[in-house]
This record gives C-alpha cells, sequence and structure tokens, in this order.
C-alpha cells in the first residue's frame, strides 16, 4: 500500500528549511522551500506563501538582490490572495525583508501582524509551563524582541 500524502510532504520540507534558516543553512533551505511551494502550490494550499517568503529571507541573507525582487513581487500578489494569512514566523520574516528593503510602513504592518498572531496563539494555551515553553522558543523570542524596536 502506498500513501500519497503530499499535503504532509510539503508541509514537512517547508518546516526542515525553516531549521536550516535558523542554522543559516540558506541554500539548503531554498532547495526545500522550492519543492515544498511547488507541492503545496499545486494543492491550493495557503502555506505555499510561506515558502515564497522563506526564499525571499534566504535571498535577502544571501545578498541575492534580483532573486528577493523577483520573489517579493510573487510574495505581493500571494498574500493579496490570502487575506487571512496567519503564519507568524514567515510574517515576522516578510517584515524583515521589507526592513532591509527599506520600506518601513510595511516592515511594521508585517512585524505588528505577526506581534497579534502570536498573542493569539500564546492565548490559546492554558497551561502555564506549555505557556512559558513557548514563550522561549527562537520564533516567539525574535518576535517579541523585535515589536520592541519599530518607531
Amino acid at each position: 500500500i502506498e500513501i500519497d500524502y503530499k499535503a504532509g510532504i510539503g508541509g514537512y520540507a517547508n518546516n526542515m528549511a525553516q531549521i536550516y534558516i535558523k542554522q543559516n543553512e540558506f541554500k539548503k533551505a531554498i532547495t526545500l522551500l522550492n519543492s515544498a511551494k511547488d507541492i503545496l502550490n499545486d494543492l491550493g494550499i495557503a502555506d505555499s506563501v510561506s515558502c515564497v517568503i522563506g526564499k525571499a529571507f534566504c535571498y535577502m541573507k544571501l545578498g541575492n538582490l534580483n532573486a528577493l525582487n523577483d520573489e517579493v513581487k510573487i510574495i505581493k500578489k500571494s498574500i493579496n490572495k490570502n487575506e487571512n494569512y496567519e503564519d507568524y514566523t514567515a510574517l515576522y520574516q516578510l517584515s524583515e525583508i521589507y526592513r532591509f528593503l527599506n520600506h518601513k510602513n510595511s516592515s511594521k504592518t508585517y512585524i505588528k501582524k505577526a506581534y497579534e498572531l502570536l498573542l493569539n496563539k500564546i492565548n490559546k494555551i492554558n497551561d502555564i509551563h506549555e505557556k512559558d515553553f513557548f514563550m522561549n522558543t527562537y520564533d516567539s523570542q525574535i518576535i517579541l524582541n523585535n515589536i520592541n524596536t519599530i518607531n
């Protein structure tokens, strides 16, 4: 019996890419994000936007401005199609991309949205230990630290 679970494979590739991003292994992340984006996009899953944002973030970190600008064009179209997009990690990355591109208003908009989504997630956690653990994860800390830097 062969199980075909493309959404799971796409999500797994995206999650692995995020680990590579945290380890500054941007080229490895891009390879996984390309695969994940293709799978999730073919299935019409909104998380494909996360893959495009992740790729743009990697290109920013690698200094590949042409590829970064190409991905930003795709992101703008994708974000408009998915108004209820709620991946706070990707929205943090998008705020960093816009900060890098010196688009301060867009950067502020996306870090605020990432922060709101993070707070919503934290507020849904009832157990104090789980809440404390979650608030100390890499993604939570980076958003909480960056929300304080906006002017």
